[in-house]
């Protein structure tokens, strides 16, 4: 007996902590060698690589102190390697799983697999998608696990019969862990809710609830957030708008009516996108961009996880209880709590302004994934058909790993199309005048100027710590100060930059099979692809910006972007000769021209041809310019734009030069007779 009960015993141990790992690794392995910066991720690696981890504490002391110190610590120990910071990252969501199941076990002592489930859940949850961003959103996954370890200190604080002193030291773990979270992140406070409806259930249980023991019992949980808010009150001085108090006022600042409408609507909307929509957009938006093989993968650790599930709901003892629970009072109550609180965080989040939206701020989503996996966890267990209960928990953890490694696909493929587009940057680019201002379109998104500013000052103005070469987002507002020429300046997080928009400098890569091309308003080529503000801010884009002599920082390349490519693809030709065409050597622009077309290699868009071109046209091989004419000139819109070039060159006074500028204006004015 007693071995049986051991063995027993090692069974509800490893056997959950087994099936989390296996989750883990199934979901977020997937590509994991393939990610590297994102977002927000550029500024702080502008920070640490040109002022030291030090200037965190500048970066951070506008809205979030505490991550200056998580940061410090991070680039401190991982420099720039986002492998570590990865494995860092999914270790502490892990760590928070373990935590969900044992508050679940706090919670519900009997019902080992109700605990183990939601904690799966919870680790899954598509809703939250941004681990591959590990150097960024390691705050989120700190924030949320030590809000988890908080509450479970503070359920052993209330339940536990030990001596005085260790229940302090849970009381004093509670608050210190609570701390951390929301210090990390202000809006975990709405977290809170988890904790005081988890104890009041406990209280419930233990038929304790309206003992007269009880607020004293549970006044000392409010240190934590009691502190929080006084000293966030009236104590910090942010300077980050939406992370004030004055921000969640103006918000607020309408009819009582129309404010509590429109919290009202927004409120729902998230409700639903938090609970349900979770399982169903993100997938739908990622899958469908996967190719073949990815989507093949996809599937295929989909099924994996889903017969871990089977077999974990198969052999671990306890379910027909759990589903009785499920299906009785107090589990309905314990879903009715967490679904509380999962609302309640969400309101906090809206009353400042914020809102989930996949996929880009989903984050916020990710303080209700708790409540959302109690929630489904509850569901699963109250269907009485066995079969029908595992093949509820089989789907829904199918599509939560699907949709992570779809997910990580997105990732991989961003970073892929950022690196490569830095690389085309330096095969371009020997170096850049101080004070340009970068901006355009590329495939790779740029929601921030820093996506741009942070990697183009490290290339080529390393360690400089003056910010000596800005960018902007090409947007609307963007393209107007482009026009009219209105300077600026920018202080973001302590880091401040100057805009001479005289001094703009345009690229464009509309397309992931096109090359990146550097616009010059001297000699606008335009494709059939580019968006219409690159269209419109073309004529303001100098290329007299861009210096012949010099080369970014290859070391600093490698630290960001790993080793440079050592593929001449056709965009490798493309770029080499378009500097060549910028310094005027037609001879070095044909030759890369012969090398590329010794190698097979051809463009994916046609207009990227201009510089063989002319220098085939300029150097007299009549036979080869009329080639690459006419395969320009299939395209009509390509056509007229090399007739309104070439019709339009003034005379230079070097005889071939002209001549070709003479015939090429023949060749592309004609209409192809």
């Amino acid at each position: 007996m007693t071995n049986m009960s051991a063995k027993t015993n090692m069974k509800d141990v490893w056997l959950p902590l087994a099936f989390i790992l296996a989750l883990a690794l199934l979901a977020y392995a997937g590509k994991a060698l393939q990610f590297g910066f994102f977002s927000d991720d550029w500024y702080l690696v502008f920070s640490g690589l040109t002022y030291g981890p030090e200037k965190y504490w500048d970066v951070f002391i506008v809205d979030r102190p505490l991550r200056a110190v998580l940061q410090f610590v991070l680039f401190s120990l991982f420099d720039t390697n986002v492998t570590l910071y990865y494995i860092t990252a999914l270790v502490v969501r892990v760590a928070g799983a373990l935590g969900v199941y044992w508050m679940l076990r706090l919670v519900l002592k009997e019902h080992k697999p109700f605990g183990v489930m939601a904690a799966a859940l919870f680790l899954v949850y598509p809703g939250f998608l941004e681990l591959p961003d590990a150097m960024d959103f390691m705050a989120q996954q700190v924030s949320m696990t030590a809000m988890v370890f908080s509450i479970c200190f503070s359920i052993l604080f209330v339940i536990s019969a030990r001596r005085l002193v260790v229940r302090l030291g849970y009381l004093a773990l509670s608050a210190g862990l609570a701390l951390v979270s929301y210090l990390l992140l202000e809006y975990q406070v709405g977290m809170e809710a988890y904790r005081f409806l988890f104890l009041l259930y406990v209280l419930w249980q233990r038929k304790t609830l309206l003992s007269k023991n009880t607020v004293l019992m549970l006044t000392p949980l409010l240190i934590a957030p009691v502190a929080f808010t006084v000293w966030r009150l009236f104590f910090f001085s942010g300077a980050r708008a939406n992370t004030s108090l004055s921000f969640v006022q103006s918000g607020l600042s309408g009819g009582v009516f129309d404010t509590l409408m429109r919290l009202g609507n927004t409120l729902l909307i998230d409700i639903a996108e938090t609970f349900m929509g979770a399982f169903v957009q993100p997938f739908s938006a990622l899958f469908g961009r996967l190719g073949a093989a990815d989507a093949f993968v996809a599937v295929l650790l989909g099924l994996a996880a889903a017969a871990v599930t089977l077999a974990l709901l198969r052999w671990l003892p306890g379910t027909a209880a759990t589903a009785n629970f499920a299906a009785s009072r107090g589990g309905w109550l314990l879903v009715g709590l967490a679904f509380a609180a999962g609302v309640f965080c969400l309101l906090v989040i809206n009353l400042a302004s914020r809102h989930v939206e996949f996929l880009f701020y989903n984050r916020f989503s990710f303080p209700s994934a708790l409540a959302v996996a109690i929630v489904l966890a509850s569901i699963g267990f109250s269907l009485k058909n066995r079969s029908v209960q595992i093949a509820f928990f089989s789907v829904v953890i199918f599509f939560s790993v699907a949709t992570h490694f779809a997910n990580n696909v997105r990732f991989a493929q961003e970073w892929t199309d950022t690196r490569r587009f830095w690389q085309q940057v330096v095969w371009r680019i020997p170096n850049v005048q101080d004070w340009t201002v970068l901006t355009g379109d590329r495939v790779a998104p740029i929601y921030e100027d820093y996506y741009l500013w942070s990697p183009l000052n490290l290339l080529y103005r390393p360690y400089q710590g003056q910010i000596a070469l800005s960018a902007e987002v090409l947007n609307a507002e963007t393209a107007q100060s482009i026009r009219a020429n209105i300077p600026a300046e920018k202080n973001r997080r302590s880091l401040y930059l100057m805009y001479d928009f005289e001094r703009t400098l345009l690229f464009t890569q509309p397309t992931r099979e096109a090359c990146l091309r550097f616009i010059n308003a001297e000699q606008i080529e335009l494709s059939v692809h580019d968006d219409p503000l690159v269209v419109s801010t073309a004529p303001y884009s100098s290329l007299a910006q861009v210096e012949l002599e010099g080369s970014a920082d290859e070391v600093l390349f490698a630290r960001l972007f790993g080793e440079p490519s050592a593929e001449t693809d056709w965009c490798y030709f493309y770029q080499k000769a378009d500097l060549a065409r910028q310094g005027g050597d037609w001879e070095q622009v044909a030759a890369y021209g012969d090398e590329a077309a010794a190698a097979g290699l051809i463009p994916a868009d046609a207009i990227e041809w201009m510089p063989f071109v002319q220098a085939y046209a300029y150097r007299g091989e009549m036979e080869r310019a009329e080639e690459l004419a006419e395969m320009i000139g299939a395209t009509p819109y390509y056509r007229w734009q090399a007739c309104g070039i070439f019709s339009a060159k003034a005379v230079t006074g070097d005889a071939p030069i002209d001549a070709g500028n003479t015939r090429l204006a023949a060749l592309f004015c004609t209409d192809g007779e």
